[in-house]
């Protein structure tokens, strides 16, 4: 029970970040005809103009970052989740050490997961504030 707990926390911490990744490991680039256009008849447009600090793959409100944030808030959310229920779980224990335990557990590695996460976002705004 124990590793299925942590396997399943692991895969929905690191689930998402595997399929965000899935488009650039296989060559497919979903901007490919926008940044044609850029180099032939939408040079004026907002989206062509490098200038204005706006990349809509990268920029502030980027597609990237819009990702990031809905991914960090969909864990944060489940963290929290995780952890009341391990709390119900251990107030509910009526003195069984081996409920108690799997309890702890459970918040321990809601916590990490929680840690994960917001390492991820702070990793995610690094990465991009350099490029």
């Amino acid at each position: 029970m124990r590793k299925m707990h942590f396997l399943l926390l692991t895969l929905f911490c690191f689930g998402g970040f595997v399929f965000a990744a899935t488009p650039t490991t296989l060559g497919f680039d979903p901007f490919e005809d926008v940044k044609k256009s850029c180099d032939t008849t939408a040079k004026e447009s907002s989206v062509c103009d490098e200038n204005n600090g706006k990349d809509p793959l990268t920029g502030k409100d980027g597609i990237i970052t819009k990702v990031a944030r809905i991914i960090s808030i969909v864990t944060g959310l489940a963290a929290v989740i995780v952890i009341i229920i391990s709390g119900l779980q251990y107030i509910t224990s009526g003195g069984n050490p081996e409920k108690a335990a799997s309890a702890k557990n459970i918040l321990t590695y809601a916590v990490i997961g929680l840690l994960v996460a917001v390492l991820a976002q702070a990793l995610v705004v690094l990465v991009l504030s350099k490029l």
